[in-house]
């Protein structure tokens, strides 16, 4: 159903976000009505900015309808409550893991390749088949694709979760490029549509 627009939107709120027309809309969309991805701000949903380590784990934590956690992560930089449960969550599930023994990194940027092995693990972590795979020689850049996140990514884009950027007439896949929060907006609709 396209968005018709006006108050009805569940975007309405959000100065930022683009009209219907945009392929972000739909996403975005998707994922505020259903509190998946909440604002960043007053009257903001800031669609072109980074996704975080923080956010990712709380979209997912929110996807899951933020069960009940106890126990602690080994964690020491976890410095904002808003992310606590939630990488709590992906720590006891395996769904994220810290970038050391100590360190979780909320703030750093998740890129492509990282957003499709989270999404791999999740849905592994859930009891679903992560077995298809896509031939990702087709983009010229699958040579920049890090070797332990290859089959993760070729089971993204053989589930169209992850597909290619259009640059000119060629699609390339961008797998070390920050993922924005409009795209996983858009990943997280096809995700839970299709898986």
């Amino acid at each position: 159903t396209v968005c018709p627009g006006g108050t009805s939107c569940p975007s309405y709120g959000f100065r930022d976000v683009a009209g219907p027309a945009d392929w972000s809309h739909e996403g975005i969309d998707y994922c505020v009505r259903r509190s998946l991805m909440v604002g960043t701000g007053v009257g903001t949903f800031s669609p072109n900015a980074v996704c975080s380590r923080a956010q990712i784990v709380q979209i997912l934590y929110n996807l899951e309808g933020e069960p009940k956690v106890s126990g602690t992560t080994p964690f020491t930089d976890l410095t904002q409550d808003w992310y606590q449960d939630a990488v709590l969550w992906a720590y006891q599930t395996g769904v994220v893991a810290g970038t050391s023994s100590t360190t979780f990194e909320p703030d750093l940027p998740v890129t492509r390749e990282q957003i499709a092995a989270i999404l791999c693990r999740y849905t592994l972590w859930k009891g679903r088949s992560a077995d298809a795979r896509a031939d990702l020689r087709v983009f010229p850049d699958a040579r920049d694709v890090s070797g332990w996140a290859y089959d993760s990514l070729a089971w993204a884009n053989a589930e169209d979760l992850i597909s290619g950027c259009m640059i000119g007439s060629i699609s390339y896949l961008k797998p070390l490029d920050n993922a924005t929060r409009a795209q996983v907006a858009a990943i997280l609709m096809r995700y839970q549509q299709s898986i």
